[in-house]
């Protein structure tokens, strides 16, 4: 039995942390501020690891979950990798890790960088039980009801890349690192594929018709992760 089990069964409290950019630091819609520059709206209360703290309390009442939100917008893995020991110092049970979607914005050119940067995460993690989930999809077009020129260039840029195939070819990269390493993977970034797929609009899934998925679609994290946590058991 691993730490994380035999704690909850034991009645011990638990601490998960997150690790990622700005969907797990809890950003969503983009705003106009002053100088015409455009930055996210954050409700980290409405992020996936409060969510899964809140299945964890609802299924698992005798057992305290303690959360560690280490999300930081624009956060690639390079960057992450180099704020890892902050987050190791609390020593937590588990550790949730989520990075690609800043780290395609270098296109096919940056995976070599991202495969180098999760497995030396990876290896700061051995000894922890640690879950890679992959992250939503980008838009797949320029939201129809977008007027700001700054924010339609970059519905533009992330367009391009979800639909010429390099966030695919991240997701992948990452698929195989883990593989490598014995990670598990809570592969949400394929159950978007296959909502894609099926006819479903993912662009209207994200708050900012861009990167971040809706406070409701969090929920799908968090019900993805308990689903691969209890298989880990």
């Amino acid at each position: 039995m691993n730490k994380l089990a035999d704690k909850i069964k034991n009645k011990k409290p638990v601490t998960i942390a997150f690790f990622g950019d700005s969907v797990t630091q809890g950003c969503f819609e983009l705003r106009v501020a002053e100088g015409k520059t455009f930055e996210p709206v954050y409700r980290p209360w409405e992020a996936y690891s409060k969510k899964l703290q809140q299945i964890f309390e609802y299924c698992i009442k005798d057992t305290s979950v303690n959360i560690l939100n280490y999300g930081i917008s624009g956060d690639t893995a390079t960057m992450g990798l180099a704020r890892i020991d902050e987050m190791l110092c609390h020593k937590p049970d588990m550790v949730i890790v989520c990075f690609g979607l800043n780290d395609s914005t270098k296109d096919i050119d940056g995976i070599k960088e991202y495969k180098d940067s999760l497995e030396k995460i990876f290896e700061k993690f051995y000894g922890i039980q640690t879950i890679f989930m992959t992250p939503n999809m980008t838009n797949s077009r320029v939201y129809e009801f977008e007027t700001n020129a700054e924010i339609i260039k970059l519905m533009e840029e992330t367009a391009k890349r979800q639909n010429n195939g390099v966030m695919d070819e991240y997701m992948e990269c990452a698929r195989q690192i883990c593989d490598k390493y014995k990670i598990m993977v809570c592969d949400c970034y394929k159950i978007w594929k296959d909502m894609e797929q099926i006819g479903i609009d993912t662009v209207k899934l994200l708050s900012n018709k861009i990167n971040h998925p809706t406070e409701s679609m969090h929920w799908l994290f968090a019900f993805e992760l308990f689903k691969t946590i209890l298989k880990s058991t």
